[in-house]
């Protein structure tokens, strides 16, 4: 992935932590086309990050379980966490 892939891909991280805020402010009053473009959304990312995880040669098989395991239950609130670690930072020398 190239750097303006990594950095678009950092961008739409902010769509579910900005919806959750605006969640939070309007008491959880949102149309319903709103909660199922949020929902596909994160479903996506997920996707994204599961897949590069998969192939991520930087984590032992240990490591790569329990960040899947992270990313399933942690969504949206841990994807800038992995996408800061493992997706714009460049792969350390072993």
């Amino acid at each position: 992935m190239g750097r303006i892939g990594k950095l678009l891909l950092g961008i739409v991280n902010l769509g579910p932590i900005g919806f959750m805020a605006v969640a939070v402010y309007r008491h959880g009053d949102l149309p319903a086309w709103a909660v199922a473009a949020q929902v596909a959304v994160v479903a996506v990312l997920l996707a994204i990050y599961l897949r590069h995880l998969a192939g991520n040669d930087q984590l032992t098989r240990g490591l790569r379980r329990g960040w899947a395991l992270v990313l399933l239950a942690g969504n949206w609130a841990v994807f800038p966490v992995y996408w800061h670690q493992f997706v714009w930072q460049e792969p350390r020398e072993r």
